[in-house]
This record gives structure tokens, sequence and C-alpha cells, in this order.
């Protein structure tokens, strides 16, 4: 964050100064008394329907904590000389300094959102971008109406580029993001089967993602997926220019080729106006180079050069449980277990297959949460999925009949179809592996999937 002053910080929040010096100057913020505290840090006393923040404000203090915002007396009290912000509320307090920071630091801050690859897409600009200038970009999963303002509060002087992940659940929830962080530019990924069961179609999805296009500058561009008629119904909502990307053939950045290198990514050809141009990729995947064909969308837009694309794309690193690479001893773990959906499901079979070319290959799949009406028949599309790329499938969680009928409809065997409890599934995996394997991991995250690396590291160690 910038310097500021605590008066300063009074004033563009409306706060009243309880204790402590004006003069008071602050360069961080932090709201978990569980993680390290920086330097010059103030505690953010949110309150949550399990938490509140206001109980931690003295355990704040007394970890180093320079001062805490507040919207009432924290209990137990703080030592008369700590200073306290008072505000009508702690979190909207957060959006309000977060809309200052980022008008004062101006980055060109592009919202990135979509059903699946935004973390990617977002891992990949940023990667992209930061060849050219320091960029901020979203960490971990701070993708919502608090993690966005968070993330807004990382900006310094020096970030010319902002790249910010938008996740949503229903109708709204992209536009109150978007309404006041007003991006320069907007990055849709797809539209795909997801949060079905509050929004009901996949045109709602669109719409619903289409939100970020009301709020992009006039001077901004959106770039959008020619593969998602929902997504072209919703273009003229963009007040900017809009470029459109994909393997249409009337995408003006345009996927042309894909060769897969296995573990180690793939090489693809993109066109775009009056040329073509050729990029590795060390991520596996052809909705990976999909998801890269966006991001030259947007550089080629900002002026970038091919080299510095290249450059960029060879520096990327993935989020946490995004297609992560794991190998121990023989055994060769995609830990894909943060989110899913059928879109990602089936882009996570594509790299299972890549990945595990002439080895024996096992899929973990899990439930696939907020599908609505189309659960059941999701479920079974992706079991038979499964069937054409996997030598094993462990079908975990509530939804597990459906994924393995899905798999013997489409020709597996009982033999190769097995079902588990998230409890269990660490174990009945294991009795499956005979050494070499390759092991994909991908569920919605509420399965809590990764639980069973521990039992394949082991059992890798031991291989």
């Amino acid at each position: 964050m910038i310097p500021l002053r605590a008066g300063q910080l009074a004033a563009i929040l409306g706060a009243e100064l309880l204790s402590g010096s004006p003069d008071q100057i602050f360069q961080a913020v932090f709201t978990d008394t569980r993680e390290p505290v920086p330097e010059s840090a103030l505690f953010l006393a949110l309150r949550g329907e399990r938490f509140d923040g206001h109980s931690f404000v003295a355990e704040a203090e007394a970890k180093g904590a320079r001062g805490a915002l507040v919207s009432s007396l924290p209990e137990p009290p703080v030592t008369p000389d700590f200073l306290l912000l008072r505000v009508p509320e702690v979190c909207s307090a957060l959006q309000r300094l977060a809309l200052y920071l980022r008008w004062t630091v101006r980055p060109f801050l592009v919202g990135v959102t979509g059903s699946a690859g935004k973390t990617t897409t977002k891992d990949l600009l940023a990667a992209v971008l930061g060849v050219r200038a320091p960029t901020l970009a979203t960490r971990g999963n701070r993708n919502n109406e608090l993690g966005v303002p968070l993330t807004l509060l990382e900006l310094k002087a020096e970030h010319r580029f902002a790249v910010i992940e938008m996740a949503m659940r229903g109708r709204g929830e992209i536009a109150g993001l978007a309404s006041w962080i007003n991006p320069d530019a907007a990055v849709v990924t797809n539209i795909g089967e997801a949060h079905l069961e509050r929004l009901g179609s996949v045109r709602a999805v669109a719409q619903a993602k289409g939100e970020i296009l009301d709020y992009v500058l006039p001077t901004g561009f959106a770039v959008l997926p020619a593969d998602s008629p929902f997504v072209v119904e919703e273009a003229g909502r963009c007040r900017g220019k809009v470029i459109y990307f994909g393997a249409s053939k009337w995408a003006e950045v345009r996927l042309l080729s894909y060769t897969s290198r296995g573990e180690e990514g793939g090489i693809f050809r993109v066109g775009l106006p009056g040329t073509e141009e050729e990029y590795e990729l060390p991520l596996p995947g052809r909705h990976n180079a999909l998801n890269a064909v966006a991001v030259i969308a947007v550089a080629r837009q900002l002026g970038l050069t091919a080299a510095e694309i290249q450059e960029g794309f060879r520096r990327v690193r993935l989020s946490g449980m995004r297609l992560e690479i794991i190998r121990w001893g023989r055994l060769t773990v995609i830990n894909d277990a943060y989110n899913a959906n059928p879109a990602s499901m089936k882009g996570a079979l594509e790299v299972l297959s890549e990945v595990g070319r002439g080895r024996r290959k096992i899929a973990v799949l899990g439930d696939m949460l907020e599908l609505g009406e189309i659960a059941e028949a999701a479920h079974r599309e992706v079991g038979s999925e499964a069937a054409a790329v996997a030598d094993v499938l462990l079908a975990v969680g509530e939804r597990a009949r459906e994924l393995a009928a899905g798999a013997l409809s489409a020709g597996m065997s009982p033999q190769q179809v097995i079902t588990a409890t998230p409890e269990d599934a660490g174990q009945k995996l294991c009795l499956l592996l005979r050494g070499g394997e390759v092991v994909l991991l991908k569920a919605s995250r509420a399965l809590g999937l990764e639980r069973v690396l521990q039992d394949l590291r082991l059992w890798g160690e031991l291989d």
C-alpha cells in the first residue's frame, strides 16, 4: 500500500480518530492475526457470520500492528496509545479505501472473469504484463467483495498494471465489484454450466458475467470468447472496443493449432490481423492455449511484443491446486482440486490424457456443485468423458454414483470404476496404485479432495 498517515485515512474514510497520533504512517493492512503482521500495518476488524475481528484487536497490537480500523470499541481493550479509527462499517470502509488507491495509483486495471480458467488466465496475464512493468495481481482466492479490495490495497506507486480476478455465484455480484473498480479492460474467459442452481441457464450465466462490461471505461476494451453465442449477445454492453478470441474462424485473435508436449506443456499458433505467431506454453492442455490466446489479445492491444509475451509465458507460476503437477518417485499427480464444473472437468481430463500418454491413468473425480437440474446428467457426461481417457475412475462424493454410471455406460468395466467417500478416497486410491501412474484430482472445493495428497505422497516416496 502507498504510505498514508492516520489523518489522511480518517479524511478518506470519514473515520473518527479514537486514539493514537494522526501522524502515524501505515503502509499495509491485514485481517488475520494468525498470519505474519506486515510492517507499519493497520488491522481491519471485519465482522463475519462466524467471527468478529474486534475480538482480535488486542492480539493484533501484541503482534506488532500499529493501529486498527473498527466499528466499535474492541474487547479486550487496547493500550491508550494504540491507534483506533472508527467507521460505521469496516467492510464498506475497506472498499472505499481500495477505490481511493485505485484512482490514486491509476494502474491499467484488467478485470478477469468467466466460468472456468479465470485464475489461470489471471496468472498468465500477470506474468506477461509483468515483463513490461510492475504488475499487481490477485493472490489465492481473493476474488470476491472482500478479496478484491484487499488486493487493491496492495497497490504501490510503481504498479503500472493490475490484474484482478472477479468471481460470482449469482446476479449482481460482478456488478458490485466492477462498479467501484471501473476496469480499463475486461476478459471473459468462457461461459459454461456453472452456478446453474442459482441462475437457471447458461444464458443467465452470460448475463451475470456480462455485468463487468457495463463498467469498462469508454477508453478501454473487452476481450470476449467468440465461441460463446451468449457472450456475443452481451457484447453491446461494453462502451469500449470489443475484441473476440477463440478457435472460431471469425475470432480476431484465433487459435490456429495446438501440439501437446506432455508435461512440458504445448506449442500453439495464433492468428492475428495480418500475421501469425507461434508460442510455447509451459502448461498442458488445449484449453490453456485458449486462455493464453485471450492473454495475447490483451497484451497486443497494450502494445507488448511477441518476445515479451513469450517471456511472460515462460515465467508463469500458477496459483495452488490449479493443474499443479507433483512428482513423488515414479508417481505423478495433477492436483486440480480447487474447483470444478463440466467445462473445467473436460479440460482437466484433457491434461490427464496429455501428461499420462503411455502411462496408466487414474482419474479421481468428485462432485460438481451448484449445477441445479442438470447435475445428474452433467455428472454422467463427465463419467463418460473420463472413460475415454482414464484406465481407472475413482468417483468421490454424493454424485459418485452418477459419475460411475456414465463411465460404465461408456465402456469401462466394473473393475475399472470405484466409488468412495471423501474420507476413504485416499485409502482406496492407494490400493489402486501399481507404480508409475498419473493421477488427476478434480472436484468442487467443498469436497476437499486435496486431502488424499498425504496418502499419495507416502505411497510415491516408498515406490
